[in-house]
Parts: C-alpha cells; sequence; structure tokens
C-alpha cells in the first residue's frame, strides 16, 4: 500500500478561489446575486474537496495501520472486496466532507476501516457506532472518554485534588477546573450531551453530592467503552 496516497488527487485550495474573487474586485460587490452565489458556491465545493482529500488520505493511513499490525495479512484484494467497506466509505465520505472537525473526520476514517478488523464488534453494532459518529461531536466523545475513568484523566492533568478535598461534591464539579470557566460558560453543552449519550445508554451520570471518591467513580457503560475501543479512543487518561 506503499503509493496509495499518489492515487488520492490533490483538491484545488479554497483560499484560492476566494483570493481569486477579491482580486477581481468582488470584496466591493455586496453579497448578492448570481455572480456572488456562484463563487461562494464554488468555494464551499472546493472547501468539501478539500475535507474529502484530507479524508481520504486518514483513511489510508488507517489501512496502512491495520496492514502492519502483527496479526493482521490486510490486501489491496481484501479491501476492494469488502462490500462492507465500501458502502461505508461511501457514506462516510460523504459525512467527511459535510464536517468541519479535523478529528471527526478521524473517527470517520477508522470507522470506515473499521468494516476489515477482525475485532469482536458485530455487524449490527458497528452501523451502530458509525450512528453516533454521525452524530456526535468532540464534546460528546470526550465526556465518554472521561468518564470511563474520571480519576485517571484528573490525576493525568495534574488535577487530582479536585476530588481528595474533605468536603465532596458532584460529578460535574471537577468541570469548572477542567474547563477554566465559570459554570454558566459550559453547563448547557455539558448537560445536553451528557442527557444524549444517557438517552443511547452510553454513561449514567448521577447529580446529587457525594464524597470525592464517589466523583470519580466509572459513568461510562460497557456499551460506552466498547464505542471507545471501536475508534481506539479507550485510554481515559488520554480523552
Amino acid at each position: 500500500m506503499t503509493d496509495l496516497e499518489n492515487l488520492v488527487p490533490s483538491p484545488e485550495p479554497a483560499e484560492d478561489t476566494i483570493i481569486t474573487a477579491l482580486e477581481v474586485g468582488l470584496d466591493a460587490i455586496p453579497v448578492i446575486g448570481p455572480m456572488a452565489t456562484r463563487v461562494i458556491d464554488h468555494a464551499l465545493s472546493v472547501r468539501a474537496d478539500e475535507r474529502r482529500h484530507d479524508f481520504d488520505m486518514a483513511v489510508i493511513a488507517e489501512l496502512r495501520r491495520l496492514a502492519e499490525s502483527v496479526d493482521n495479512t490486510l490486501t489491496v484484494a481484501e479491501v476492494l472486496s469488502s462490500d462492507d467497506f465500501a458502502a461505508t466509505l461511501a457514506r462516510t465520505q460523504r459525512l467527511a466532507a459535510e464536517t468541519a472537525s479535523e478529528t471527526k473526520r478521524e473517527r470517520l476514517a477508522r470507522a470506515t476501516v473499521g468494516t476489515l478488523s477482525s475485532s469482536a464488534v458485530s455487524r449490527v453494532e458497528r452501523a451502530q457506532f458509525l450512528r453516533y459518529i454521525e452524530e456526535f461531536e468532540d464534546l460528546h466523545v470526550w465526556l465518554l472518554g472521561y468518564f470511563a475513568s474520571p480519576r485517571a484523566w484528573l490525576d493525568a492533568h495534574s488535577m487530582s485534588d479536585v476530588y481528595t478535598g474533605p468536603t465532596g461534591g458532584t460529578v460535574l464539579d471537577p468541570f469548572a477546573r477542567i474547563f477554566g470557566a465559570p459554570e454558566a460558560d459550559w453547563i448547557t453543552p455539558v448537560e445536553t450531551a451528557i442527557a444524549t449519550l444517557d438517552g443511547y445508554g452510553l454513561v449514567s451520570v448521577p447529580r446529587q453530592h457525594m464524597t470525592g471518591s464517589g466523583m470519580v467513580e466509572t459513568r461510562t457503560s460497557d456499551r460506552g467503552r466498547r464505542f471507545l475501543e471501536h475508534l481506539h479512543e479507550d485510554a481515559p487518561a488520554g480523552a
């Protein structure tokens, strides 16, 4: 697979479209009318092509990683003959072009190549996990990783004092320190993301006051941990 990267065409830089438009004086024209619409549509299309290119390269990197693993003898023929891989790739390429998150594109790439892995994840569960990746933003995935072991995450980031005090607190109390911001700045998106994860049975996060050790107990379910393992993001300290 050493030359697969050469088969992925390079996209036209989206910035070139904008710069060219500005050089011909489009910056003096109100952003209305057919000319402006065509330029904007083209710029957005080029940006989507850039994202797809980045995604294709991420898929190739994941294919190489899988092929080079100790217990895998993956061949190009096996990749091309896999209906699961082809169907998943068609879907994830579209999703990758629509997301601005580089880390989400990386997760989509890992999920795509995961169809070729001999892991214990069933076909049905893989399809469910792909829907999670499509819906979840980075905050959802970070919360899953954090709640897999809050203690490990806090210890790795020199925040052990958050849960070792004599008074205890709630499960969400450490977030003021983690985000370095007042509760009003993060509570709504965090609680919304937790509600989504809870609805899928991926976490169970209590709200009551508890001891310090209770604040850092595992809150991610077995299914949530399988999802993280599927994404190779199952090291809580590195979430």
